[in-house]
């Protein structure tokens, strides 16, 4: 039950009784749910709910896949959304930063090109002159 609660969790569903996760599991659209999870915008409450599961010593896909290949499918994937939120809390300001400087980047070679074209006419003119 630990696994299909980890599960229930991440997918936003919680204290869900054993009936309720069964009900969840039988939805045509379970798979897709999974699937679809927006793993880009997990909520840190969710993801902390998440960590008491994949912190105990018995929360790994290896041990799980011995009784059902599921429930090591299952594992493995509530552990890998909790790794690609951690990965995208190193990843994100990274990516901010290259951002802004991608946009200072654009403006300076604006501000080049039109000081460019400035230089260009005012050579002429000194060459005129």
């Amino acid at each position: 039950m630990n696994v299909m609660s980890a599960v229930m969790t991440t997918l936003g569903k919680n204290n869900l009784d054993w009936a309720g996760v069964k009900k969840e599991m039988n939805d045509v659209k379970f798979m897709d749910k999974i699937l679809g999870l927006d793993k880009e915008n997990m909520a840190e409450s969710t993801m902390k709910k998440i960590e008491a599961y994949t912190k105990k010593d018995n929360f790994l896909p290896q041990i799980l896949f011995q009784k059902s290949q599921v429930a090591g499918a299952l594992c493995a994937w509530v552990k890998a959304v909790e790794e690609y939120h951690k990965a995208l809390k190193v990843v994100r300001p990274k990516i901010a930063k290259k951002e802004a400087a991608e946009a200072l980047l654009l403006q300076l070679e604006k501000e080049l090109k039109e000081m460019s074209d400035e230089f260009a006419i005012l050579s002429e003119k000194l060459g005129i002159l």
